[in-house]
This record gives structure tokens, C-alpha cells and sequence, in this order.
């Protein structure tokens, strides 16, 4: 068997496994409301006392379990303002390899991840070699 075939090999049952994986997990939301120091101080001792469950904490890591604010209708949430659009990339499913990130225009600042999409401790290190921020989006 050549090395190419391997490569291929190897290739298909990754998709496959992730694919399995992604099917498996779900995306939980929590809503928090942030009024007073009282309420950031609850929430960071929340934090931690789920994040003693392994599992959690590993969800929480990963992007499967997120936090957002409440917000009261009728009020805005001021954003930061966007890099330039040539400068972000998004990426909406599937899985992130150093391969895909290699293939990333030279200008890429910003890489905006779905929920449900995950990558290789390689892409991660090459995204941090070429200094590009990853968001979830």
C-alpha cells in the first residue's frame, strides 16, 4: 500500500469518526444575566463548580456548551467592529486540518468556526504559527 493510499486511508475514517462525533454532540446554551459584580461573581462560581465534571469541561472547551447574555428587549449589544471581510474566513461545518489551513489566503486574520466544527491539534498550531484568531460563531 502506497503512502498516498494510506493518507487517503486514514483521511476517510477521520471524516467518518468526526462526522459520528459531531452527530453525537449538541450545542447547549445557557443564558446568564450579568447586572451586578454579584451576578459575575455567581456565574464564575457556577463555572467552576460544573467545570469539576470533566466532561463539562471538555464541552465547555470545545464550543459544545456556551454561555449568553441575556438581553433585555428594546436594548443594543455594541459589537466591536469587524475586520475588513477579505481578512475572515468562515467555516460553517465539517473539519479543520492543517491542510485547510495552509490553503487559507495570506491575509487571513480571522477565522469564524460553527458550533459543530472542529480541528486538529496541528491546524490549531499552524493557525497560532500565522496568527489567526478563531471565533465561534
Amino acid at each position: 500500500m502506497t503512502t498516498d493510499a494510506v493518507r487517503s486511508l486514514i483521511r476517510e475514517v477521520l471524516a467518518e469518526e468526526l462526522g459520528r462525533v459531531a452527530r453525537e454532540r449538541s450545542t447547549t446554551k445557557e443564558t446568564v444575566s450579568i447586572q451586578t459584580n454579584k451576578d459575575l461573581q455567581a456565574l464564575v462560581l457556577h463555572i467552576v463548580e460544573i467545570a469539576r465534571d470533566k466532561s463539562m469541561r471538555d464541552r465547555i472547551i470545545a464550543g459544545d456548551h456556551v454561555f449568553v447574555l441575556e438581553t433585555p428587549s428594546g436594548v443594543s449589544v455594541a459589537k466591536t467592529p469587524a475586520p475588513n471581510a477579505s481578512d475572515v474566513e468562515q467555516i460553517t461545518k465539517g473539519f479543520l486540518s492543517e491542510r485547510a489551513i495552509e490553503a487559507l489566503p495570506a491575509n487571513t486574520r480571522v477565522v469564524q468556526l460553527g458550533h459543530g466544527v472542529r480541528f486538529t491539534p496541528l491546524a490549531r498550531d499552524r493557525l497560532r504559527q500565522r496568527k489567526i484568531t478563531v471565533e465561534r460563531i
